[in-house]
């Protein structure tokens, strides 16, 4: 047939691709897992006795906070001075400032699941079939 060495085995493991977003999710944790050593770091230097810069802090965060500036400005759409001040408080923050721009994305991960721990379902054990067919 003409055109059949150009078809898709979807049952070859190599031809399946993994979705972008599933992608942008794991470099999203990456990023997150980088900030939390850059803190781990400095505190450990800073507890020894001593002051540390934080410019590594600060560079972790800034670009964790890049990764999700589309994604907070839809979200903020009706409030844009909100990512002006977290970005802020990254950029030309103390301490203090970094560590609530880092609540306030870790709040926003949470929001959107993808660091949510606690996501146990209740189900109703005497209407399964019922649960069942409102999930799909």
């Amino acid at each position: 047939m003409v055109g059949e060495e150009n078809r898709t085995d979807f049952k070859d493991i190599a031809s399946v691709g993994t979705p972008a977003a599933d992608i942008v999710r794991v470099l999203i944790l990456e990023d997150r897992r980088n900030a939390y050593h850059a803190w781990e770091d400095y505190y450990k230097k800073r507890l020894v006795g001593g002051g540390i810069p934080t410019n590594i802090v600060r560079a972790r965060i800034y670009t964790l906070f890049m990764g999700l500036v589309a994604a907070l400005d839809r979200r903020w759409k009706k409030t844009p001075e909100k990512l002006v001040d977290l970005e802020k408080k990254i950029i030309e923050g103390d301490v203090e400032d970094m560590r609530k721009a880092l609540r306030i994305i870790e709040t926003y991960l949470d929001e959107i699941r993808l660091t949510r721990l606690d996501v146990k379902q209740s189900v109703d054990r005497t209407r399964i079939e019922d649960d069942n067919a409102s999930r799909g």
